[in-house]
Parts: structure tokens; C-alpha cells; sequence
């Protein structure tokens, strides 16, 4: 239905926080059944521009939902997957570090990329990725392979993968979208097995109640425990440098991004009152 091109599709899950971007054409370039439906979903805005998980049924499912449909679209597209919640300080050294991934992605069809972050800290509270040999045929000297993750380390332990030179996970995700389904197949094939059965309702008017019945049996899963740490040999990390990343999924990690932004808060009536400069917080386009 979609000839690839520009990165110019993104979805989000409303609960899980995610975005996702993907080589793949611009709306006109589907067929009439299918812009038709675009333009009438309730789960989606535009073309992919927004999916909504029916309730918090965790990473897996509205993944994989996203790449269901980008498969109908783009067998061979390249996708990436953002966490909307993370904050990037430097967006011209980002945005050159997923054109690096996606290089990779395009070399290493059978590889998910993962954007790891050179830590500033022995952060306990962030998931740590351990590099492992240098990949092969990636034209990048920053791709490792990966050797193995570690969540939420301990401080002692955190201080240890800090001098042993190893990342902090954005949860960033490049790759095709067949490398993605194949570590979901592999990892949990009975969640492909179900997404499979709601495949022709796909771009359909029978998509919205198809995806609803199926929420009803299935359970919650997580992508990354339960399908990336169980298969490390068939991952690679970049390592990404100047970044100045964070998680906001803490307050003091909020409060710290707008100090450095030099933004002055004030709670009374919950405003936040900016100084100067760009606004702090990036959303990525929807």
C-alpha cells in the first residue's frame, strides 16, 4: 500500500507513552479504501499518526499493534520507537544518532538497534545495557553488540557498569519491522498468534471492534523483559554521546531539566513562568 520513503509516520500509545516513526510514504500514496479509513478511525489520527491502546496492557501489545499495521503498509520499512516521556537536550546530536541507527538498521536488517546513553552517573533508578563485541558490517564504530541488560542496579553495582563503560537505555528502538516481529515471535508467539487473527480487519471499518474483542484476551506484556533482555544475541547498541538525556518519569528529574532551561516555577496556580530560550520539554510531531 506504501512505497518507502521519508520518516514521516508516527504513532503513540496514549497509555504506554510511546511514539513510533517509520520509513514510509505520505498519505497519498495509499490506496482509496485505505485513506478513507485513515481519515475516519477513532484509533488512529491521519495516517499512523496515532494509536491508542484500549488500556494499559503494557509495551508488547501496542508495539506489536504498530507494527502489524506497518507491515501492511511497508514489509520492508524501518521503524524506530520513541519513549515521549524521555527529554533530549541536544535535538541536532539526537536527531544525528537515529540517522546513525537507521544506517544500521538498513545494514543489519535482522538486528533492533537500541540507543544507549553514555552515563553521567551511577543512576540506580535508569536500565543499563552491558556492550559486548564491536558490531560487524555496521560502518559505525559505536554499534556493539549487546552482551546483556541490567535493571535498576543497585548503587555498588551501578558504579561498576559506569567504569566498565557501559549505557544507560533510552528504550529508543531502530529496526525493520520484521526484525521486531521476529524477536516478538520468538519470545511470545502466542501474542503473534492473536495479533494475526485481527490481520484482514486491518484498515478496515472492522478494525476498531477487532482490536477491542482482542484486548479482552489477552495479558499484560512487557517488551522489554519479556522479548529484548531474554534475546540479547540479536541486538545491537549505539553508543550515544552529548545527548544530555533524561527520564521525567520523576519529578526531580523534571525540576532539574527546567532549572537548566532556566525556567522559574511557580505552583501556586500551577503555572511555570520561562525566562528565556526554547521551551524545555520537546513533543515529538504527531
Amino acid at each position: 500500500m506504501f512505497r518507502s520513503g521519508q520518516r514521516n509516520a508516527l504513532a503513540a500509545d496514549s497509555t504506554e507513552g510511546f511514539a513510533v516513526g517509520s520509513e514510509v510514504a505520505d498519505v497519498a500514496d495509499a490506496d482509496e479504501s485505505a485513506r478513507a479509513f485513515l481519515c475516519r478511525s477513532s484509533c488512529w489520527d491521519a495516517i499512523l499518526q496515532r494509536a491508542v491502546q484500549l488500556s494499559n496492557w503494557g509495551t508488547a501489545p501496542v508495539i506489536l499493534y504498530s507494527l502489524m499495521r506497518l507491515r501492511e503498509m511497508d514489509p520492508k520499512g524501518v521503524v524506530a520507537f520513541f519513549l515521549s516521556g524521555h527529554y533530549f537536550s541536544d535535538d541536532e546530536v539526537f536527531i544525528r544518532q537515529i540517522d546513525s541507527a537507521y544506517t544500521i538498521a538498513s545494514l543489519r536488517p535482522e538486528v533492533v538497534v537500541l540507543l544507549g546513553v553514555t552515563p553521567e552517573t551511577p543512576e540506580v533508578e535508569y536500565g543499563w545495557i552491558e556492550p559486548g563485541s564491536p558490531l560487524e558490517n555496521s560502518l559505525s564504530r559505536s554499534a556493539y553488540r549487546v552482551s546483556r541488560f541490567w535493571e535498576k542496579p543497585h548503587q555498588a553495582l551501578a558504579s561498576s557498569l559506569m567504569e566498565r563503560g557501559c549505557l544507560w537505555n533510552s528504550f529508543v528502538m531502530i529496526g525493520h519491522v520484521n526484525a521486531f516481529m521476529n524477536r516478538v515471535r520468538h519470545a511470545l508467539p502466542g501474542l503473534i498468534k492473536s495479533f494475526d487473527s485481527i490481520r484482514q480487519a486491518l484498515f478496515t471499518t472492522a478494525e476498531p471492534s477487532a482490536v477491542s474483542d482482542l484486548y479482552s484476551t489477552i495479558r499484560a506484556t512487557s517488551l522489554s523483559e519479556e522479548v529484548l533482555s531474554v534475546q540479547p544475541d540479536h541486538l545491537a547498541v549505539l553508543r550515544g554521546t552529548g545527548l544530555g538525556w533524561s527520564d521525567l518519569g520523576e519529578p526531580s528529574r523534571v525540576l532539574s531539566v527546567l532549572d537548566r532551561k532556566n525556567v522559574r516555577k511557580e505552583w501556586g496556580p500551577g503555572r511555570t513562568t520561562k525566562r528565556s530560550g526554547p521551551s524545555p520539554l520537546r513533543q515529538w510531531p504527531r
